[in-house]
C-alpha cells in the first residue's frame, strides 16, 4: 500500500521526498480521523488477506470495472451485504441522523474497493468491498483522499485541506496520530 500511494517514495539521497512526507502526514491524519471521528464502523483501510497491491494492470482494471458496471453484480453485492449485516442500514441511520441515508436497494449507489481496482484488488471478495452509502462523513473524507491519490491528482493537498476544514474535525486531534499497531 505504501508504495502504491507513494508514502515511502525516496529521493536520490535515499531520504523520503517532500511529496512522500506530505502524504505520510496526511495518512497519519486519516488514521486519526478514523480512530477519533468515525461514527459508522465502516472500513476504509485494506486489511489482510485483501491488502495486496499489484503493479498497475490496465486490462485487469478494465475487466473489474466492466464486471462492476453490471446491475446483477451490484445487486448481488447489495443482497449479500444486507443478508450478512441485516441491521447495517438501520444502525447507520441511528448513528448518523444528519447523513444522507443509505440506499434501500436493489443496489448501493457506490461500492468501494479497499484495495483499488487499479491495484488489482479482489473484485468480489467481501473483505475488499465496502458500501460507500454506509460510510459516515469522516470515512468518506478518507475514501475521497485515497481516490485523489489513486488518480494522481497533483491538486490533492488543496482538496484535502478544503475538505478537512469543512469537516470541522480538530486538526490537533488527528495530526501525527500513531495507532497502537504502528
Amino acid at each position: 500500500m505504501e508504495d502504491f500511494y507513494g508514502l515511502n517514495e525516496k529521493g536520490p539521497d535515499g531520504k523520503p521526498t517532500a511529496e512522500a512526507t506530505d502524504r505520510m502526514k496526511t495518512y497519519q491524519a486519516m488514521l486519526g480521523i478514523k480512530a477519533n471521528n468515525c461514527t459508522c464502523g465502516g472500513r476504509v483501510f485494506p486489511s489482510a488477506p485483501c491488502d495486496v497491491f499489484r503493479p498497475p494492470d490496465p486490462a485487469r482494471k478494465a475487466a473489474i470495472e466492466g464486471h462492476w458496471s453490471e446491475p446483477e453484480t451490484m445487486g448481488k453485492f447489495y443482497t449479500d451485504f444486507i443478508t450478512e449485516n441485516p441491521s447495517a442500514i438501520a444502525d447507520f441511520r441511528a448513528a448518523n441522523p444528519k447523513e444522507f441515508p443509505p440506499s434501500g436497494g436493489p443496489r448501493f449507489n457506490k461500492t468501494n474497493h479497499l484495495t483499488p481496482k487499479s491495484a488489482g484488488g479482489c473484485p468480489d471478495n467481501p473483505g475488499n468491498l465496502q458500501p460507500h452509502d454506509t460510510l459516515c462523513a469522516a470515512c468518506k473524507l478518507i475514501d475521497d483522499q485515497f481516490g485523489e491519490w489513486q488518480n494522481n491528482n497533483p491538486g490533492w493537498r488543496g482538496k484535502w485541506n478544503t475538505a478537512f476544514r469543512e469537516s470541522r474535525i480538530k486538526r490537533w486531534r488527528v495530526a501525527g496520530f500513531t495507532p497502537s499497531w504502528w
